[in-house]
């Protein structure tokens, strides 16, 4: 009778501990950390990080059977000129959602076929701080209070970061800008202070490059 009672008690053990995983399409468990489960989105997948967001980062590559379920993905080709004027075509992949928003695209790198560029559109995508596209200047400011912005010349943007994530750019809306076109330079890149935008300033966009 003892040993029946110890093989059930070791039998709800192990349920509670399969149950703390998700279970993936062959049954085995997997660890709830994924940033992608069996195509279905899990609270790390909105997660970004300094070089990419879920599992596309700079420099990986792009795998479409990664997506997760409920997103889709429109993939064409694009002409890209180099610092030289040298022509050539690559790929690039929008993420949508079901109702066809523009979620994030990326960028292929035309002759390594790595990513290049990542853009996030979506408010969906958040640093682990919170912080994300429609989230304010000041609430940028309020969590990473070592932070810079700056005009940059050869794209006509500008952005703000920290250097808890260096290789991430946060564009803001520049019709919030109210500094002086002197303030812009014409230098590369230009610093702004806080005070030269309004209160509402929001981040648009998010770069990794």
């Amino acid at each position: 009778m003892k040993h029946l009672v110890l093989v059930v008690l070791t039998t709800l053990v192990l349920m509670a501990c399969d149950k703390s995983g998700t279970q993936s399409l062959d049954g085995s468990a997997t660890s709830s950390s994924q940033k992608i489960s069996n195509g279905k989105l899990s609270a790390d997948s909105w997660t970004l990080y300094n070089n990419g967001f879920n599992v596309y980062e700079i420099g990986g590559g792009f795998d479409k059977t990664q997506i997760a379920g409920g997103l889709g993905v429109h993939s064409f080709n694009v002409s890209k000129k180099d610092s030289l004027g040298n022509a050539s075509k690559t790929q690039a992949h929008v993420l949508v959602d079901q109702d066809k928003n523009n979620l994030a695209s990326i960028s292929m790198d035309p002759y390594n076929l790595q990513i290049e560029v990542i853009s996030i559109k979506s408010p969906e995508y958040k640093t682990a701080e919170g912080i994300g596209v429609s989230n304010t200047l000041s609430d940028f400011i309020q969590e990473y209070p070592d932070y810079k912005i700056y005009f940059e010349r050869s794209n006509t943007m500008i952005y703000v970061s920290s250097p808890l994530y260096p290789d991430v750019r946060f564009a803001l809306d520049q019709q919030a800008y109210t500094g002086g076109a002197d303030k812009l330079g014409t230098s590369e890149k230009a610093k702004l202070d806080y005070t030269d935008f309004l209160a509402i300033t929001e981040i648009t966009e998010i770069y990794y490059q």
